[in-house]
């Protein structure tokens, strides 16, 4: 049988990799690097490792090669966020919770129980969120190229920022949906009424979610679709 590969795994700090086809410039203070080389380029390729002792500076041309931090543990169990990543990582969803909370305007009125617990306490934030301009816009791109794209924030806080712009963006949908129906009058108000109270309730639902999860320091993982989308596009940038 012919060996057409090899896996290793150094337990050293990886230094900067010099830009080799494949490679790209990257300096992590990692302690875990799993590579795997394959014998079909005989190329080689020149790898700079710094650790305490000397290790050979030359291995076979990497064809992929996974980064793996592993996370702080006690006792062989990982530990929770801080109440302050807690909190930092709630925050964003405070985006998708104003555009969402317009969609009760229907249950508000039928039941004003609601709006005393939900509307109210949100008034003077959506008021200044309403009121600035281009402040949704500010807010999207400051979270994402601050914070999802920083390599140096917390995982959890990343995650839970790019569920929230997604479910944000998702929210697009309806509203575009609305105002062109709105607009012409073809669909009757009992099928806009009954289209605004469902997006009313995914939203509340995705929120009290999103909080206990938080609240007990577990990742928010478990929303149809978004999830697996938001761990995708992290993936993606690193």
């Amino acid at each position: 049988m012919m060996v057409y590969g090899m896996a290793f795994v150094c337990t050293s700090h990886v230094g900067q990799y010099r830009k080799h086809s494949s490679w790209s410039n990257i300096f992590y203070p990692l302690k875990y690097c799993l590579c795997y080389s394959s014998f079909k380029n005989p190329s080689w390729t020149s790898i700079q490792v710094s650790s305490s002792s000397s290790i050979g500076t030359t291995q076979r041309q990497p064809v992929t090669c996974a980064y793996y931090r592993r996370p702080p543990r006690r006792n062989g169990v990982p530990l929770k966020p801080s109440p302050k990543n807690r909190l930092l990582a709630f925050l964003p969803y405070l985006m998708p919770l104003l555009d969402g909370v317009v969609y009760g305007r229907f249950l508000f009125a039928k039941y004003p129980v609601i709006s005393a617990f939900i509307f109210y306490p949100l008034q003077p934030l959506l008021i200044i969120y309403r009121g600035i301009p281009f402040l949704a816009f500010i807010l999207f791109a400051m979270l994402f190229y601050f914070i999802v794209r920083n390599e140096k924030v917390d995982n959890f806080i990343r995650f839970n920022t790019m569920q929230a712009i997604l479910i944000d963006l998702i929210l697009i949908i309806p509203q575009m949906f609305l105002h062109a129906t709105s607009a012409s009058g073809a669909i009757p108000s009992s099928v806009v009424e009954g289209l605004c109270n469902l997006v009313f309730y995914a939203i509340m639902v995705i929120t009290t979610y999103v909080v206990l999860c938080i609240t007990r320091g577990n990742k928010p993982d478990q929303v149809p679709w978004i999830s697996e989308a938001s761990q995708a596009q992290l993936k993606q940038f690193f």
